[in-house]
């Protein structure tokens, strides 16, 4: 990990239990290389994480209630608490931790 990635990381949260849309998106693409066998239930995940995503982008309202988002001040990026995308996860089949 270079330096400009992991100081952005810092600057957006991870010390807070915060985590970005990127980071949900690469564990459940990497969770579909690591286990062909739930690559369908986690490319539909990631499919409704992209679609809430999007939704919440808009400032539409979310199609995953469990999902809360907060907009980061300093990047302007959504933030999302790395307890409830872990919970969202396991309670629609999935088994990966952010």
């Amino acid at each position: 990990m270079g330096i400009r990635l992991s100081l952005k990381k810092e600057l957006m949260g991870n010390a807070q239990g915060l985590t970005t849309a990127e980071d949900v998106r690469q564990a459940l693409s990497l969770a579909m290389k690591m286990d062909p066998t739930q690559s369908q239930a986690n490319f539909e995940l990631m499919t409704r994480f992209n679609d809430n995503h999007a939704k919440l982008l808009y400032q539409q309202s979310p199609c995953e209630p469990q999902l809360q988002a907060q907009k980061h001040r300093l990047f302007n990026e959504l933030m999302y608490n790395t307890d409830q995308v872990n919970q969202w996860i396991e309670d629609n089949g999935g088994s990966i931790l952010i």
